[in-house]
């Protein structure tokens, strides 16, 4: 039996990110997955804002600008021809690439790998959690250690579920799905599309360069609705190639995933004290716009850096609480609270065709949706009584 200070599973860009923060002050975390490198990851592919700072601070930013697509801004279309511009940097870089990065990274800086999967299954007696892993024989054996970090996204959700059984797991509230597209369209920048079909929801096209995309539609997963994703997103292509009269093909076939947001797992797991969620599993991705690397990635710093404030006995030594109280200052107060109640009344409420007819639609307020959309400024502007008043005057015209 292996005993470990730090055990993260899953390798995403929030397990690397928490094993390359630890293993430069020292740590060297173990790094659990049932995958081998390199893989493929459904995903937008845009690496912006948090993300982008924080592959800075990891010596990555170079690397990451000769391997990826650079773009300089965000178009947003409320159909194929209403344009509003938000300036936003970003760089476009298939996950496969991305992910094999920060994991060589982390594994020049000491941490180790193991190729297992993750049962779900944990036990915790005297300071130490016994972690059930699996072979890639399915035998079963057990890893030892101090701090769990667990990292496994939404698309290994069973492991969530064992766990679940004594605490109550968020299910995901969110699905996309998408491909690689080859075609000769003269996209430079990354475009977002918020087609009614999808409402609330978007589809997006993101240019990887010599001609290839990440081309993508997705959605909140609602009671009332059922999402046909795969007939949405071969419209979109077709209205696509039409407007730019031209055809192509689709090199990777396009795939799905689900997406869990507004922090729905950020939760305390009674009785494993030092066990912590981050990234996709504790629900980081950005609720409007599906944009969840860079958050991920965030949780992941803030994860490291709660664990060396235990190991180093400074404040509270219990990990769970500690990582809580980091989100709550550092990520919450940016979108969640009020995002979540527009969310409601987006979703659930009769404003819901009221604001996206108009709101989007506005020549009033063009840059609302956009700044929104990218965390400039507050959803609960909707809201507001001069906002909605102004709509009103609005639509007297």
């Amino acid at each position: 039996m292996r005993k470990k200070i730090v055990v993260i599973i899953g390798a995403g860009p929030a397990g690397t990110s928490a094993a390359i923060q630890l293993a430069q002050a020292g740590f060297s975390p173990l790094i659990v997955d049932k995958d081998n490198f390199p893989r493929d990851k459904v995903c937008g592919d845009a690496v912006s804002g948090e993300g982008l700072l924080i592959s800075e601070t990891f010596g990555l930013l170079e690397e990451l600008e000769q391997e990826g697509y650079k773009c300089e801004k965000r178009e947003f279309y409320t159909d194929q021809t209403e344009l509003q511009i938000i300036n936003k940097k970003a760089i476009n870089i298939p996950r496969e690439k991305f992910d094999l990065m920060l994991f060589k990274k982390a594994l020049s800086l000491g941490a180790e790998f193991m190729c297992a999967e993750f049962s779900g299954k944990v036990t915790y007696k005297d300071g130490y959690h016994s972690v059930e892993l699996l072979n890639p024989g399915k035998e079963k054996f057990l890893v030892d250690c101090e701090y769990l970090i667990i990292a496994t996204g939404c698309q290994s959700d069973l492991a969530l579920r064992e766990l679940g059984r004594k605490h109550k797991i968020a299910c995901p509230d969110q699905v996309a799905y998408r491909g690689y597209y080859r075609a000769k369209w003269p996209i430079k920048e990354r475009k977002y599309f918020f087609l009614r079909e999808l409402t609330p929801g978007y589809a997006w096209i993101f240019p990887l360069g010599k001609g290839l995309f990440n081309v993508g539609c997705g959605g909140k997963i609602l009671k009332a609705r059922k999402l046909e994703l795969k007939d949405c997103l071969s419209r979109f292509v077709s209205k696509t190639n039409a407007l730019y009269k031209c055809t192509g093909v689709w090199e990777k076939e396009p795939k799905g995933a689900p997406l869990r947001s507004n922090f729905s797992n950020l939760i305390n797991f009674k009785g494993y004290p030092n066990l912590i969620l981050i990234g996709e599993a504790m629900g980081a991705t950005y609720p409007f716009s599906g944009g969840g690397i860079g958050k991920s990635m965030l949780s992941a710093v803030l994860a490291a850096e709660s664990v060396m404030e235990v190991v180093n006995k400074k404040g509270n030594h219990c990990l769970s609480k500690v990582y809580q109280n980091k989100i709550n200052k550092k990520m919450k107060p940016k979108y969640y609270t009020f995002f979540k109640f527009c969310d409601y009344l987006l979703t659930s409420s009769f404003l819901q065709k009221f604001v996206y007819e108009k709101v989007f639609n506005s020549k009033k307020y063009p840059d609302l949706i956009p700044n929104i959309l990218c965390g400039k400024i507050r959803p609960e502007r909707l809201f507001s009584i001069p906002f909605v008043i102004g709509l009103g005057l609005q639509k007297k015209r």
